[in-house]
């Protein structure tokens, strides 16, 4: 199962659910990436998929710092979820990567 077919799945289970924050989220990674596929023009590799989650994540991120700065700690919780829900799908190693590159 490619990593679009495993987000669809759980993004059908949360409607099913009736979980708006992750189903809206993960609709939200599919149409990004269904873009990059018509970009590219030709299916998607792992690897593609990934950079377009990092980057979603990467977007969350710049988000809850802007809104924290803002006083916004209501929007900057939601975007904190929606981070979270995102790292789910991308490869534990990356999130290793991430926290090694962060704490040097």
């Amino acid at each position: 199962m490619s990593l679009f077919q495993k987000i669809q799945t759980d993004m059908y289970e949360a409607m099913k659910l009736g979980d708006k924050n992750t189903s809206i989220t993960l609709r939200t990674a599919l149409a990004k990436l269904k873009n990059k596929k018509i970009d590219k023009q030709d299916d998607l590799s792992i690897n593609d998929e990934i950079k377009v989650l990092q980057m979603l994540v990467k977007q969350r991120k710049e988000s809850i710092e802007l809104y924290q700065k803002g006083d916004r700690s209501d929007l900057a919780d939601l975007e904190t979820n929606e981070m979270e829900i995102l790292k789910n799908y991308l490869p534990k190693m990356i999130l290793d990567l991430e926290l090694f590159a962060k704490n040097n």
